[in-house]
């Protein structure tokens, strides 16, 4: 049987798997410094805004002082990735207040070091952030700290919506308490306050378009779990699921499990479908069931101590540390690859490259023009249809697509990237910059005057240049 793991769950274990998280994304962010992902560059290109659409703003909030700090990207992915580190270090924490010390390490270190949790950690996703106060606040209920898990549950509620769900169980967990359950959706109900619905007018946060909707999203999404972890991962997980049951006599870790189901249903009915038209959604919404499969491995790996003492302990909590870095060595190559092949993306090389030229030669406070690739119109018809199936307001979704009608994303990886103060780079055909950056295949380039530099990447090509005189 396990032990009492809130008495001698010792702390330098959090301390630990934080500094091991550290340890993995601070080198990678160093030798691949330009800002990849979709969502990430996003809120890096426009971090002068809290709020984007239907996105909670905590996230932003981060985003927006870090770049007033220091305009450099890099502090920015720096802050995330403690974030990251931080949610590890917290997955040991709570883990390890349920299952006992050995299981909370091995939770934490699988999460410090699981490939998914560390890519999607080192660029300002919402995801690192939503953890670590999902996390905490189960920590601290789990220790029967209500406040402190309200509190932490309540900024996750400003992360993302996923924690919108964390915060209705655990309100009816402390149904009988109505002044505690009412404590943890504050946050959501603030919100849907403020807007009159789950997002602002002409957005959309739960997908209903019925095309979209398919149970073959299960399949992706495990396929895409077996891609980022492995089947050992896998394995470790299922018998750690399975035992739990019989092993713990704090049931608590069912509303865990629960909350988890529940996500994983509304992902599959009502989840972002991405690509538009593929049915599928982002396999970033595996994240959930990622963290859920390290603290699963972590209870598996735990039977490897389990009642034992003197050398058979010992011999034990080897196997486990063998067993880690056996799946560390393979997961931090499969990590490496993906960041080497996200870094590889013609159009950041690209923009990457422009970024740094404008960082070194642009005058302070002057601004750098972008005319690049824009945004398909099969991408904004899809989001105005997408609103119209969520019943939402059609006719702000179509003024939010007017609105970007025409802006490239060539744009938005050029600013993630600068150095420079948010709205220093801005669209061609909208203002007049100091210097120009013309993509080949801009639609209706505007003239160039003095060529400054050249850059190429594969089949495209982009242009520095003065503005003619």
């Amino acid at each position: 049987m396990n032990e009492p793991a809130a008495e001698t769950h010792p702390r330098a274990v959090p301390a630990a798997v934080f500094l091991l998280a550290l340890a993995l994304r601070v080198p990678l962010i160093l030798s691949y410094p330009m800002v990849y992902g979709g969502d990430s560059v996003v809120r890096l290109a426009r971090s002068n805004e809290l709020f984007l659409g239907y996105w909670l703003p905590l996230p932003q909030a981060l985003v927006m002082v870090c770049r007033a700090l220091h305009p450099d990207p890099l502090w920015t992915r720096l802050a995330f990735a403690v974030a990251g580190a931080l949610a590890a270090a917290a997955m040991a924490r709570a883990v390890g207040t349920v299952a006992g010390s050995v299981a909370g390490a091995a939770a934490g270190a699988l999460m410090a070091l699981h490939p998914m949790w560390a890519y999607y950690s080192m660029v300002p996703y919402q995801e690192g952030p939503t953890a670590l106060f999902l996390l905490l606040g189960a920590d601290a209920l789990l220790r029967r700290r209500t406040r402190w898990g309200a509190l932490w549950i309540g900024l996750a509620c400003l992360c993302r919506y996923e924690a919108w769900i964390a915060a209705g169980l655990a309100a009816l967990a402390h149904r009988r308490s109505p002044r505690q359950a009412l404590s943890f959706v504050i946050a959501p109900a603030l919100w849907i306050a403020v807007h009159l619905g789950l997002g602002p007018p002409g957005s959309y946060v739960l997908d209903l378009d019925p095309a979209a909707a398919r149970l073959a999203r299960l399949g992706y999404l495990l396929w895409k779990l077996d891609e980022y972890s492995g089947r050992a991962f896998l394995v470790a997980a299922f018998v750690g699921a399975a035992t739990a049951p019989w092993r713990w006599r704090d049931r608590r870790w069912l509303w865990g499990a629960l909350f988890v189901a529940l996500v994983v249903l509304v992902t599959v009915l009502a989840g972002h479908e991405f690509p538009p038209g593929s049915g599928r959604v982002s396999e970033r919404m595996d994240h959930i069931p990622a963290a859920a499969g390290c603290a699963a491995a972590g209870f598996a790996l735990s039977l490897a101590t389990d009642g034992t003492y003197g050398w058979r302990r010992w011999t034990g909590l080897a196997l486990v540390a063998f067993l880690l870095v056996a799946l560390g060595l393979d997961w931090t190559h499969r990590l490496r690859a993906q960041v080497r092949e996200a870094n590889a993306d013609p159009s950041l090389r690209l923009a990457a490259a422009v970024a740094a030229y404008a960082g070194a030669h642009l005058a302070p406070g002057a601004h750098l023009a972008v005319a690049g690739l824009p945004i398909p119109d099969v991408d904004v018809q899809a989001y105005v249809r997408k609103v119209a199936a969520g019943h939402g307001q059609v006719d702000r979704a179509v003024a939010i697509a007017r609105a970007w009608s025409g802006h490239s994303a060539d744009l938005d990886r050029v600013a993630a990237n600068l150095a420079r103060p948010p709205g220093t780079a801005v669209r061609a055909d909208r203002a007049r910059g100091e210097m120009l950056a013309v993509f080949d295949d801009a639609p209706q380039p505007p003239p160039c005057g003095t060529v400054l530099a050249r850059y190429t990447a594969d089949a495209r090509g982009v242009t520095v240049c003065l503005p003619p005189p």
